[in-house]
């Protein structure tokens, strides 16, 4: 859906929140706001292959159209549209209509993984209708934008001008969207519920993001996941498309492409970050995905 086919109100939506994320990217990037888990993303020129980590949450294009490709799937979305990812994915961006003069603007809102999996759990308690719903055969939702959601948005960016409540509002209000995600797409609570298998795999791919540097076997997940590492295994490759020692070393060097191209952080720093002690296994390793070393990377 363009911005060309909604509504009037979803356009003047869109237009506002343009107007109050600009200020915020004058050139070329990604932001970090002060607001835990929100960011913002601006890209001025055509790319075909910018790393991302997509952690649980929603994307939202405010301008423009981005694609992704994972291991197995093509996301491509728009303005108008919203992209639920229910667990931490890795893979490459592409931003093939953008300028400097009409850059692609996006927002980036991370979830608390406890904290919506509490949230999934009480709606799933509290309305029967809820519970009825089949688990998604995927762990992303591509939907349409609707007002309501749009607004919270806005006014999740606008407490950045409240120093002193920016806090407990954001807080409130990045409850209240995804009260309102949930709400309007109760499929989604049933990939968070506690207990079922694709929220302890879920609930793993969190933990992987978050110690990218441990030691992990496939025994130790399964261990964690509370599962029999065939099931653990297969559950995995279900819901991700891959096995989860694959997962974790894509996971690492998207990572450190990511820290390397984006953040600028040296190339051995990148690599122990992600959990490399050995730089010339990473130089392999980064060189057999991405085709180049990571040296060469940076210079291109």
């Amino acid at each position: 859906m363009t911005i060309s086919k909604t509504p009037e109100k979803l356009t003047a939506l869109y237009h506002q929140l343009v107007t109050k994320v600009l200020p915020y990217m004058p050139k070329e990037g990604r932001i970090h706001t002060k607001i835990e888990g929100l960011s913002f993303y601006r890209h001025d020129n055509p790319n075909y292959s910018l790393p991302c980590v997509q952690p649980l949450g929603i994307v939202v294009a405010l301008q423009g159209r981005k694609e992704i490709s994972l291991e197995n799937e093509h996301i491509c979305y728009e303005v108008g549209q919203i992209l639920f990812i229910g667990a931490n994915i890795s893979g490459f961006a592409y931003m093939p209509e953008c300028s400097f003069n009409k850059p692609f603007l996006g927002l980036a809102l991370e979830f608390d993984f406890n904290q919506l999996s509490h949230l999934a759990c009480t709606l799933a308690l509290n309305n029967k209708n809820m519970q009825q719903h089949n688990t998604p055969n995927r762990i992303f939702n591509l939907f349409d934008a609707n007002e309501k959601l749009l607004e919270s948005l806005s006014r999740l960016v606008d407490t950045l001008q409240e120093e002193a409540l920016i806090r407990p509002l954001a807080e409130l209000i990045k409850q209240e969207i995804a009260l309102r995600i949930f709400h309007a797409h109760p499929e989604l609570v049933t990939l968070l519920k506690d207990g079922t298998a694709t929220h302890k795999i879920i609930e793993t791919m969190v933990w992987m993001k978050q110690h990218l540097q441990s030691k992990n076997t496939l025994s130790s997940l399964a261990e964690r996941a509370l599962m029999s590492e065939s099931a653990f295994r297969q559950h995995f490759r279900a819901i991700v498309g891959i096995s989860p020692m694959k997962f974790q070393k894509q996971l690492r060097l998207q990572q450190a492409r990511v820290l390397i191209l984006q953040e600028k952080r040296p190339i051995a720093e990148a690599a122990s970050l992600v959990g490399y002690e050995s730089p010339s296994q990473f130089s392999r390793e980064y060189k057999r995905f991405f085709g180049v070393t990571a040296k060469e990377d940076r210079l291109e």
